[in-house]
């Protein structure tokens, strides 16, 4: 089992999230242990992605890692880079812990949790995207999505020992 309490953000107290959960454990993706420890096991050969809590993902809510947006509306729909990797097969499997609103280095967020540095416990694991780099560092993920604007996806990608890429454009 590997702790992800603090990488994805599965509020079990959500009935969004507890329709998810079901429908994951329907389709054997997801096994709900003691408290928020889960186990992603994935379909086979169905690629695993994590979601960063900036981006919508449909029935969900997007908290962007802030207490003043949890109780916000579920996404209506998915993000166009969402519906386009459920398009071509991808599963949707969490969504990834940040740096509240996406707006710091650390990847610290004191309120929806910190996710540990797989490297190295006692170090930072890097924001804002450090939720995704996170999840791929320790396998509960094929890759994740996140945002950069001032070094969001590169500087978790360092501090986790990941790789990163970033697209230009549309």
């Amino acid at each position: 089992m590997v702790e992800l309490s603090s990488v994805l953000r599965l509020d079990l107290r959500r009935k969004t999230h507890g329709a998810l959960i079901e429908k994951c454990r329907a389709e054997q993706r997801l096994v709900i242990g003691d408290g928020l420890t889960v186990r992603l096991t994935g379909a086979v050969g169905s690629p695993q992605v994590v979601v960063k809590d900036l981006i919508d993902v449909a029935g969900l809510v997007t908290t962007g890692g802030s207490a003043a947006l949890m109780d916000a509306e579920p996404a209506v729909a998915d993000a166009p880079i969402v519906a386009r990797l459920r398009a071509i097969g991808a599963a949707v499997v969490g969504k990834a812990a940040l740096h509240e609103l996406g707006r710091g280095t650390s990847g610290i967020n004191a309120w929806s949790g910190t996710p540990r540095n797989p490297l190295d416990p006692t170090l930072v694991p890097g924001g804002s995207s450090s939720g995704s780099a996170v999840a791929v560092a320790v396998g509960a993920a094929d890759f994740a999505l996140g945002t950069d604007t001032g070094g969001s996806i590169r500087i978790p990608a360092a501090c986790c020992g990941v790789a990163y890429l970033m697209t230009g454009g549309n």
